[in-house]
């Protein structure tokens, strides 16, 4: 069975696939680890769905294997082409009769893995260990450890709609990397946005500005992965959706094998096709990307009512658990001078702006207490914005 998941790889690397200790967890991070989780989400999911007419959830297999939902993202991208496995309209898995047909070829091996993951009585690494079923050793210095993290993040934003803040976001995300020191690449992939309020407009030259309606496309993250920042964020221009997926559906899972992750950045408002917007995003970018959503308030007291009570969000958020961050109103002086000048909130909450109407003390003031508010949201988010 582990010839068939493992199609393109060689003789050696099927034997070694063999040679696997099971510590109550799947080990992840390579392709090795890859390999195994196919086996392991296609057992559990023979088991669960039976029990589970609706199917099984991200978060059920992220519970039951003890990977994460970025580890599983190309798994279950893996298995849905292969056919092994299908989402329902809600996200939830079943095993496929050519699932099954799959598991119905594992050697004794293989089977032995399959009873060892599906025993309820298997304790995880966390507990106490028997003599005879020791925990694996903590990872030190000397010691690589058992999983490999993603080496790259790149973060980019979900751009259908425009109008909605999408560049205010991403230029706060590139100022929140900077003021933690943490190497980040800007690229500027919206070319109809070409003056004002764009990330090349705020940053200058250090972010080109791509066009990625071309054949090479969205190859631009692949050419940026030798640079030296950890980080690449991409501000995406509205109608840049159809390239985007297309891109996903032909380069993902080599990108992600080579160690690349992806967060999706969606800014709802109170207008309904923010929401829509979104929602037709995840739609096609399913669980291949991390999501963080961006209540931005436009206005003093807006309405998030579609996004947060209407069934498609609903059904959005319980499939795949965006976390959600909000991004507060500013005053119309501060937000409009600032995009037309292409002045970032850290240079006025430095004083550093010759502008003479961006030097007002009230404004100042305004600026600083937004970086911090702001800060402080994607702090609570940063495992999604850093690999």
């Amino acid at each position: 069975m582990l010839e068939q998941i493992a199609e393109t790889y060689g003789p050696a690397e099927e034997a070694e696939a063999r040679e696997i200790e099971f510590f109550g967890g799947i080990v992840a991070g390579s392709i090795k680890g890859e390999r195994q989780r196919r086996l392991a989400v296609l057992c559990f999911l023979s088991r669960e769905s039976a029990a589970k007419p609706a199917g099984v959830t991200v978060a059920d297999l992220e519970r039951l294997t003890g990977c994460t939902r970025e580890e599983l993202s190309s798994t279950l991208w893996y298995l849905r082409e292969k056919e092994w496995a299908r989402p329902g309209e809600s996200g939830e898995y079943r095993i496929t009769d050519a699932g099954a047909e799959v598991l119905a070829t594992l050697d004794e091996r293989e089977a032995a893995m399959c009873k060892a993951w599906l025993a309820p009585e298997q304790p995880r690494a966390a507990e106490a260990a028997t003599p005879q079923n020791p925990p694996p050793p903590s990872p030190s210095a000397s010691d690589a450890p058992a999983r490999a993290p993603a080496q790259k993040r790149v973060i980019l934003s979900m751009g259908g709609k425009g109008g909605v803040g999408k560049t205010s976001v991403m230029t706060g995300l590139a100022e929140w990397f900077e003021e933690n020191r943490i190497p980040v690449t800007l690229l500027d992939l919206d070319i109809e946005n070409k003056a004002c309020g764009s990330l090349t407009h705020f940053f200058g030259g250090r972010v080109p500005k791509i066009n990625i309606h071309t054949p090479a496309g969205l190859d631009t993250f692949i050419d940026h992965l030798g640079d030296e920042a950890t980080a690449i964020l991409a501000d995406m221009g509205a109608g840049s959706g159809q390239i985007t997926y297309d891109w996903f559906d032909k380069m993902y899972p080599d990108v992600a094998e080579a160690g690349v992750a992806f967060t999706a950045i969606g800014v709802v408002t109170s207008d309904p096709a923010s929401v829509a917007s979104v929602l037709a995003w995840a739609e096609a970018l399913q669980d291949r990307v991390s999501y963080v959503i961006v209540e931005n308030h436009l206005t003093e007291h807006p309405d998030f009512s579609y996004w947060r009570e209407t069934q498609p969000a609903e059904e959005f958020r319980k499939r795949f658990r965006p976390a959600v961050v909000r991004m507060d109103f500013r005053l119309a002086d501060l937000e409009n001078t600032a995009r037309s000048l292409g002045v970032t909130l850290g240079r006025i909450a430095s004083r550093s702006v010759s502008a003479a109407e961006l030097q007002r003390a009230s404004l100042v003031m305004r600026a600083q207490s937004y970086r911090r508010r702001m800060f402080a949201e994607f702090d609570k988010v940063k495992e999604l914005l850093l690999p």
